[in-house]
């Protein structure tokens, strides 16, 4: 099994398709661990948006889906699960 060292892992890229609607998310991590991720319109309510992804590779990238209505400001963040 991987050493997993609790190190926030730090945010390479974010990019917003707005064609397509896709949000993609790539950040340094640590092949083994286990990441989340989070959006907040305030910084105060965080909600989750993915959880258990293990990282194969590093830097990792998903990409989430976004169903957009309305023009909203939203935050993410990375973190360690």
């Amino acid at each position: 099994y991987p050493v997993i060292k609790r190190e926030a892992p730090s945010v390479n890229q974010l990019f917003y398709s707005e064609e397509k609607q896709l949000l993609t998310i790539s950040w340094n991590s640590q092949v083994g661990a286990k990441y989340i991720i989070q959006s907040s319109s305030d910084f105060s309510v965080w909600k989750t948006v993915m959880s258990h992804l293990i990282a194969y590779t590093s830097p990792t990238s998903i990409e989430v889906k976004l169903n957009r209505k309305v023009n909203t400001q939203e935050y993410y963040r990375v973190g360690l699960e």
